[in-house]
């Protein structure tokens, strides 16, 4: 294990990370403490949506992800699409588990994951072009796009492939969050609220019906009434007219 990290030490090296600059220093570092989260061997969707780790990378098994059951998780969102010249996303949460893989012929190319840990601190994983990296269920993450030196512009593009899983044990968690999140007014809106209601709506019930937003918000809130073990989800007015979610006790 000790000579793949170096290995991916000399990836980060070889990188041409344009016009920006990032601490390359201590992303080398931290790739020693997601050593473990590598995983060598054959692809598992059984080790995807079971384990509690918040990361885990297979590498070179790009061609095994495929087929999930729709009847044990529902694929709320498929992506393939390409993109040019270096990349970098800003911080952001899913509320599924990511099953993002780089395709091997992207092959001049690799991505940079940091994604946050208990206590404020961040691992690092480097995905190169094969490997498939999952996040589990609501990981804070941002990805680095990065080309190696040398690449004609003609050959610098990639593509975000992958699947968002909402699995039926992650849904409550992903709930919670939802309406504890610190955003303000936009935590009672339609926008922040869309994405998550769509998904449960077609896990539970095959279909979700933009129309009927209002009593698709009502099912799923007595919904997680029923699951939420002895504590209750109020919604309480605050000053500027929105509403805001207060757990308590049964």
């Amino acid at each position: 294990m000790s000579t793949f990290i170096e290995h991916l030490k000399t990836v980060v090296n070889q990188g041409d990370y344009g016009e920006q600059s990032y601490p390359l220093a201590k992303i080398k570092a931290r790739l020693n403490f997601s050593k473990d989260r590598y995983v060598f061997g054959a692809f598992s969707w059984k080790q995807v949506t079971e384990t509690k780790a918040p990361a885990l990378l297979f590498v070179g098994t790009c061609n095994a992800v495929a087929g999930f059951p729709q009847q044990e998780a529902y694929v709320w969102k498929t992506e393939y699409w390409l993109q040019t010249g270096n990349r970098e996303s800003p911080v952001h949460v899913d509320h599924g588990r990511v099953v993002s893989y780089l395709p091997t012929s992207a092959r001049y190319c690799f991505k940079i994951w940091v994604f946050s840990l208990r206590r404020l601190r961040h691992g690092v994983m480097i995905q190169r072009p094969g490997d498939v990296i999952c996040l589990n269920n609501l990981v804070f993450h941002s990805v680095i796009l990065i080309y190696n030196k040398g690449t004609a512009p003609v050959d610098k593009w990639c593509g975000i492939f992958g699947d968002l899983i909402v699995h039926a044990e992650d849904r409550l968690d992903s709930f919670r969050y939802a309406t504890k999140v610190p955003s303000g007014s936009k935590k009672a809106s339609r926008v922040a609220w869309e994405s998550l209601l769509s998904a449960y709506s077609v896990m539970e019930t095959g279909d979700y019906d933009p129309a009927n937003y209002e009593e698709e918000q009502k099912k799923l809130w007595r919904s997680c009434h029923c699951l939420l073990s002895r504590r209750r989800c109020v919604l309480e007015p605050t000053p500027s007219g929105t509403k805001r979610a207060r757990w308590g006790r049964e």
